[in-house]
């Protein structure tokens, strides 16, 4: 959730886009210049990268910013926005979602999918028992972690093809190695 902390929200204030889907997520500020750690949850950070002008959802208010140099750094983003110059300007932007219309987004790759395509899925074990839904995924370093809301309580894991065997979005359903220990 974006906090205000005082400095009013920078940008243009715009309608949302059609079909909003979220594509980033301003994590904090980096350097001393007001640039802002970003976060792809696209698959592809090159959406983000090759964009002039952002729009950001703030709470339930959307605004436009223009962007004045992007780089990746790692699975990073660095953005600079036009007008943000320093970490605490930068900082108003925390946890801001960058959003695009469901229209534009790219096709992913194979093996790859958005989050909002996975959220909801039905998460079943190599043997056929159903674990849960997949209710969110959350972005570590080297792989994500998908957090199924399951029967028995929370479960956590790795979204690595040793656990991950096949998903299928038509059937929305998700189907993961039973591991002991993992779902026990």
């Amino acid at each position: 959730m974006v906090k205000n902390n005082g400095i009013g929200l920078p940008g243009t204030t715009v309608s949302g886009p059609v079909d909003p889907i979220v594509i980033g997520r301003i994590a904090r500020p980096v350097g001393v210049k007001g640039e802002a750690k970003t976060v792809s949850t696209s698959g592809s950070p090159d959406i983000i990268l090759n964009k002039s002008r952002i729009v950001l959802r703030f709470q339930d208010q959307y605004r436009s910013l223009r962007v004045s140099r992007s780089q990746l750094t790692g699975k990073w983003i660095r953005l600079k926005f036009v007008g943000i110059n320093t970490p605490e300007e930068a900082a108003v932007l925390n946890g801001a979602e960058i959003v695009i219309p469901a229209a534009d987004r790219p096709e992913s790759d194979e093996h790859e999918y958005y989050v909002d395509d996975l959220v909801g899925c039905t998460v079943i074990a190599d043997d056929g028992e159903e674990i849960g839904f997949l209710q969110e995924v959350w972005h570590q370093g080297h792989h994500d972690i998908w957090v199924i809301d399951g029967l028995g309580g929370e479960v956590l894991i790795p979204a690595v093809k040793e656990f991950i065997l096949s998903v299928d979005l038509e059937k929305h359903m998700i189907t993961i190695k039973r591991v002991e220990g993992l779902l026990d």
